[in-house]
């Protein structure tokens, strides 16, 4: 398999740093968008397990994010952010033509997926979302919306409410590992960032019924940072036919970081290959 990193450049100038995994006879070609904070470096393992399979994978760090430019912690807008992975999708396509192209995201990154899924349905044959983010959580009040959406004008790097990563997983070495990467942007979510969230959970819930492509949500049910809610109403929601929500009881939100991240890749790659010809 071969393993390598790009540096492409987004229309504004911003730096985007992405991992590849391409196999030597690649069958599929998945684009991956990781979480808020984090990066694209969480997701050798599953790389290493999907490309095994024959599947090619696509990472990048989103702005602000990892090796790719900005300021820690700010996307800049989700538009910014589904250009950039456009971008990533063309420089994939010159190295794995003719396959059939799938999408994979977490959390924030789940929502940019399923954003991403619904502007350009017709270049996709499915969509692998886990703990997506697509309804504004219970635990958000309105008010803290109403100073959100201000602040984002204002002040948008302030950082506001933290995310908690401490929660990712039960797994102490995982949390470990987050306290002591200094990629991961352990502030608050930056003002800008949180109004680029929220336009994500709106955009979803309004248009959630357009999705057509075969769909597989993957939910923690000990989860405490995107509620179950959020994949309930995108597996039921969703216009297609072919649409799996798969729970596991005793996961908290990171699935692939947690000890049933093996048969999470297992489920994943095995869903993807029965959708291909």
């Amino acid at each position: 398999m071969n393993k390598q990193v790009h540096e492409l450049t987004a229309a504004d100038g911003h730096r985007i740093f992405t991992r590849s995994l391409v196999p030597s006879d690649p069958r599929v070609l998945l684009l991956l968008f990781h979480g808020l904070h984090e990066h694209s470096g969480y997701y050798g393992a599953a790389m290493d397990s999907l490309g095994e399979a024959g599947i090619a994978v696509f990472a990048a760090d989103h702005r602000g994010h990892g090796y790719s430019g900005g300021v820690p912690g700010d996307v800049g807008s989700n538009e910014a952010v589904l250009e950039d992975a456009a971008r990533v999708q063309a420089e994939a396509r010159g190295i794995v033509p003719d396959v059939p192209l799938f999408l994979w995201g977490h959390s924030y990154g789940g929502q940019l997926a399923l954003l991403y899924a619904l502007r350009h349905q017709k270049e996709l044959s499915g969509v692998v979302l886990l703990a997506p983010l697509v309804l504004v959580p219970a635990y958000i009040s309105p008010m803290t919306v109403r100073v959100a959406r201000l602040l984002g004008k204002l002040l948008p790097r302030l950082p506001m409410q933290p995310l908690g990563y401490d929660r990712t997983s039960r797994d102490p070495r995982v949390i470990a590992q987050l306290e002591s990467d200094p990629l991961y942007y352990k502030g608050g979510i930056r003002a800008r960032t949180g109004n680029a969230m929220l336009d994500g959970m709106q955009e979803a819930t309004r248009r959630m019924e357009e999705l057509e492509l075969p769909l597989l949500v993957l939910h923690g049910e000990k989860d405490e940072t995107v509620e179950l809610a959020c994949s309930r109403a995108v597996t039921e929601r969703a216009a297609g036919s072919d649409k799996t929500l798969k729970l596991f009881p005793e996961a908290m939100h990171h699935l692939i970081l947690e000890p049933e991240g093996p048969e999470v890749l297992k489920l994943i790659g095995d869903w993807i290959l029965e959708r291909i010809p």
